[in-house]
């Protein structure tokens, strides 16, 4: 009796904890694959959520439709105003609002995320299952990717390997990404990441054929969007993790990266890219609690220009509703922001 209690002690004494299941299991090899796949399954079921927002308006303009001032080709789908004269048709169409700054300019150089999107129209019509499931394999391998850039950043031990996967598993299960997922337009800024997340990883790689990649994904991540520009951040951090004895050497293979930006740069500014000025009614909330600080051009597109169509009254009552808790909210801010 008493072997067999000796017995049944030695055996929980021996019995993994889970904190031990757990290392083990974020150890194997497999992990990352396993977490690859909880990502894809959890962005699964945007595959019946259609198109929406800026979907319709990229449908519209693949049929063959016009929008004044807006995209050149099937390569600047995310062009939405040139700030040009064919922008007053645009407003006189009421495509924009009647307070719409003549001077907007609203357009972005994605023209791989453009051309995916218009070769997606062409091979499947305008069916949104496709894009849907693309979005979600494109997401599972932006959380391998993830994993194995975390690998980059803290090491080969395997506490580092375990932290990697467990961060990759936080990745996924992430809310924040739902709307990067759901909505098609917005995948851009998932390929961007998979392109900005493998030039990191080629970046940091002992081998020189990925270190000179790491500049041409760089390239291609920016082609996708503008957000790759957080990237610089992360190149920045890991030159300094690496240390003083190493920061001249990885500063030097910054070099070609620093000539990817100022190319970009160029050809968006030459193609009339950008975003400029905001919506004037912005300028309406942020300046009414001093008339003094409104622009010439505010102030006579308000004295001169109404909203047409019946809804003039609604828009009336609600900005004299608004007022004045806009002109409290500025106040407010302005105190707390004084020295």
């Amino acid at each position: 009796m008493r072997g067999t209690q000796s017995e049944d002690l030695d055996s929980v004494a021996t019995r993994p904890t889970w904190g031990q299941r757990c290392r083990r299991l974020l150890l194997h090899r497999r992990a990352t694959l396993v977490v690859a796949l909880v990502g894809f399954l959890l962005v699964l079921p945007t595959l019946s959520y259609g198109y929406f927002l800026d979907d319709n308006f990229h449908i519209y303009v693949l049929r063959g439709g016009e929008m004044p001032g807006g995209p050149q080709g099937s390569w600047d789908l995310y062009r939405f105003s040139s700030g040009t004269a064919a922008d007053l048709e645009a407003k006189a169409r009421g495509i924009f609002p009647w307070w719409t700054s003549e001077s907007l300019r609203l357009g972005f150089m994605r023209p791989i995320p453009s051309l995916w999107r218009a070769l997606d129209h062409r091979l499947f019509g305008e069916s949104a299952v496709i894009p849907h499931l693309q979005v979600c394999l494109l997401f599972a391998g932006l959380v391998a990717a993830v994993a194995r850039m975390l690998r980059v950043f803290f090491g080969d031990g395997e506490a580092a390997r375990a932290a990697a996967v467990l961060g990759a598993l936080a990745f996924a299960i992430d809310d924040a990404h739902a709307l990067n997922v759901a909505w098609i337009a917005n995948r851009y800024s998932l390929i961007s990441a998979l392109f900005g997340v493998l030039s990191l990883i080629a970046f940091a790689s002992p081998r020189k054929a990925a270190r000179l990649a790491s500049p041409l994904l760089f390239l291609l991540a920016m082609l996708c969007g503008e957000t790759s520009l957080s990237f610089v951040g992360f190149y920045l951090a890991l030159v300094w993790l690496r240390g003083p004895d190493q920061w001249k050497l990885l500063v030097l293979r910054l070099v070609p990266h620093a000539v990817v930006l100022a190319g970009w740069d160029r050809a968006a500014r030459c193609t009339g890219n950008g975003a400029h000025p905001a919506l004037v009614c912005t300028q309406f909330i942020s300046n009414r609690s001093d008339p003094s600080g409104e622009s010439s051009e505010f102030r006579r597109e308000r004295a001169g220009v109404h909203p047409p169509g019946a809804g003039a009254a609604f828009v009336r009552a609600a900005s004299v509703l608004l007022q004045e808790p806009a002109a409290e909210l500025c106040r407010s801010l302005r105190s707390t922001t004084a020295p």
